[in-house]
């Protein structure tokens, strides 16, 4: 599950929670103020918005919106094999 960490003063700011709707993914968002709800590994010194996927962790909003493209193009690849269908590419060869 992502897991995104922000710093209440900046969270309107931020288009990254919208994002995460948008590509309908398992989320949690944790608003951090003065310190509180830090993870290990990240100081309140720290860029937010903080995305953590699986341990790996991504600052800031326009790394974090690279980083979610990247994942929305493997979900949207792992989707097209989670039903009976199947898929052609433009020259009808079955993907």
């Amino acid at each position: 599950m992502l897991i995104l960490y922000l710093n209440p003063k900046t969270r309107t700011k931020s288009s990254v929670p919208e994002k995460l709707k948008e590509m309908v993914v398992a989320h949690r968002v944790i608003d951090v103020a003065d310190g509180k709800n830090l993870p290990k590994g990240i100081r309140e010194t720290d860029q937010f918005p903080v995305l953590k996927d699986n341990g790996k962790m991504v600052q800031g909003e326009k790394e974090i919106l690279r980083y979610l493209e990247e994942y929305k193009k493997l979900k949207d690849e792992w989707d097209k094999f989670q039903s009976d269908a199947c898929y052609c590419d433009d020259e009808g060869n079955i993907e």
